[in-house]
């Protein structure tokens, strides 16, 4: 019974959203269409200007079949031939190359056709002189002059009807591509030069040929007006309501088609700012700005990429180091450098071993490295490796740490302290230290595409050895007396008896932690007790 209500809810959500997606799906391609179809509205508005200003506003009504079938029914018709692909993909997940292709296109089409159907419509009522109401004064205008004329009016009308359509259009197109981007992740190729095109496009139109209309207007075409039934006055009249018409389309379309993907990339520039690299900008133009939506897009794509990286190398070294090593304040290039080297291993780990499973083991590991990672990241000490229970962590590489002794030291007391203070997946555990100070050869290691960062030198094999000394010492804490000289804050440490290092010929001078401090309970034979740094005040 659960399972079937589940399904039919399941099947409801699903109905839901695909009704949702009809409606989308409906509203873009009816606000194309009606888009398409306002030609015929705003040349019925010219028109009325016109035949009013010519004082024959009856003329209007034997017009309107011509327009309502040109420029509305066969532009409509043609309207859905264009938007066709995109409506197939959208409905039925068709072709989606033809449905990318049809949208970057969807405004220079749309304009060229209007253009043609305009020009078409204009040839029309001029060979049909219905703007002519006295056939005799058109008569007397030379042939060349009508001629010319039909060639102008036509070049007019396409010019300011296919203007009009290609930027009406093109915010149209704006609306759809944000559809179809957050709703089937479909991309537009944006171009360059296309701004500079559009703007060019709008002066011609908005500027040049309403000045050139009128001058020709007054000029040449005086003669063919007065047989249409203008004066000069009601000439001029009429052509400065097509150039503020003209003009007014330009402010609201052309802006807006500005202004729009401004304020896309606007607030998606605000979310970066906040840390939100979740959000991208839908690449709305096809021009110059949609290429810097799609480079803003790619930014966020290597923010995201750079965030993933630092929050898993930050990991396993101090955030701030991970961010610094990730900028490339601190290079991984090989070098040699005086570093402070830890070794931390956890006391009798092989018996521990044997008597957990391997799950249980794990969890002990688990719960014991994030524990003592916490002080190491504090005090920007470098966990280079991990050697099963063991760890290896430098100081002063990769970064540079000035008080990379101190550092060592206070890491490794912390570490001490929350070994000793806590369980590890129910189990009380011990750890054992050993820290020195010397030159160390650091840099990626490796093979082919396969390296790893880590340090090399005798540095290194003598805080290995301490720390293995620790067990014949019965101490936690070993540090030789290169980094005890250049400690600046006292401890409680302990100097020892100088002992002898493995591959060293040379005994060394060697320091523990002075147990009372920790379990007072333990008492550790030392020369000293109490010993502070000698460089302390």
């Amino acid at each position: 019974m659960t399972a079937t209500h589940d399904q039919s809810s399941s099947d409801v959500d699903l109905l839901q959203e695909q009704s949702k997606r009809e409606l989308s799906v409906g509203s873009l391609r009816l606000r194309y269409c009606l888009g398409m179809a306002s030609v015929a509205l705003v040349d019925i508005g010219m028109n009325s200007v016109y035949f009013i200003l010519a004082d024959r506003p009856v003329q209007l009504l034997i017009l309107l079949p011509e327009n309502l079938l040109l420029l509305g029914v066969l532009n409509l018709l043609v309207a859905l031939q264009i938007y066709k692909p995109i409506d197939r993909f959208i409905r039925q997940g068709v072709n989606p190359a033809g449905a990318q292709e049809a949208l970057t296109h969807l405004p220079l089409r749309s304009a060229i056709w209007v253009a043609v159907l305009s020009a078409g419509y204009c040839g029309i009522v001029f060979l049909t002189n219905t703007f002519t109401p006295e056939p005799a004064l058109l008569d007397r205008v030379p042939e060349w002059k009508r001629i010319f004329a039909f060639i102008w009016f036509s070049f007019v009308y396409a010019s300011y009807y296919s203007f009009y359509i290609f930027f009406l259009v093109d915010n149209l197109a704006m609306h759809q591509r944000a559809a179809l981007f957050q709703g089937h992740g479909l991309e537009i190729e944006p171009r360059e030069h296309r701004f500079r095109n559009k703007l060019v496009f709008a002066f011609l139109v908005v500027a040049l040929v309403p000045a050139s209309h009128l001058i020709l207007d007054i000029l040449v075409f005086r003669d063919l007006r007065l047989a249409q039934g203008f004066s000069v006055t009601s000439t001029v009249l009429l052509d400065l309501f097509a150039t503020v018409v003209v003009l007014c389309f330009a402010v609201v379309l052309v802006i807006k088609g500005m202004l729009r993907p401004v304020r896309e990339l606007t607030s998606t520039v605000r979310d970066i700012d906040k840390g939100i690299l979740d959000r991208r900008a839908p690449v709305i133009s096809d021009d110059e700005l949609g290429v810097l939506m799609r480079a803003v897009n790619q930014m966020v794509d290597g923010l995201k990429e750079r965030a993933f990286i630092r929050e898993t190398f930050g990991r396993y070294v101090p955030e701030a180091v991970a961010a610094d090593i990730i900028a490339g304040k601190a290079p991984i290039d090989p070098k040699i450098e005086t570093a402070t080297i830890l070794f931390a291993d956890i006391e009798d780990f092989t018996g521990l071993a044997e008597k957990l499973s391997p799950a249980e083991l794990v969890e002990v590991l688990n719960e014991y490295f994030s524990a003592v990672i916490k002080p190491i990241n504090r005090h920007n000490g470098v966990v280079n490796q991990f050697q099963g229970d063991g760890m290896l962590v430098t100081f002063n590489i990769p970064l540079r740490d000035r008080q990379h002794a101190d550092s060592a030291v206070s890491a490794a007391l912390e570490i001490i302290e929350a070994v000793n203070k806590n369980k590890f997946g129910g189990i009380h555990l011990r750890t054992r230290i050993g820290i020195n100070t010397g030159l160390v050869f650091a840099g990626n290691v490796g093979s082919g595409d396969r390296f790893n960062y880590t340090v090399h030198g005798d540095a290194v094999n003598i805080a290995s050895r301490l720390e293995s000394l620790n067990k014949d010492m019965g101490t936690q804490l070993l540090i030789s007396s290169a980094t005890f000289d250049l400690l600046n804050c006292s401890y409680p440490l302990a100097k020892q008896k100088s002992v002898n290092v493995k591959g060293r010929g040379q005994p060394i001078g060697v320091y523990s932690l002075c147990e009372t401090e920790l379990e007072s309970e333990q008492e550790i034979p030392t020369d000293t007790a109490d010993v502070s740094s000698p460089n302390s005040s």
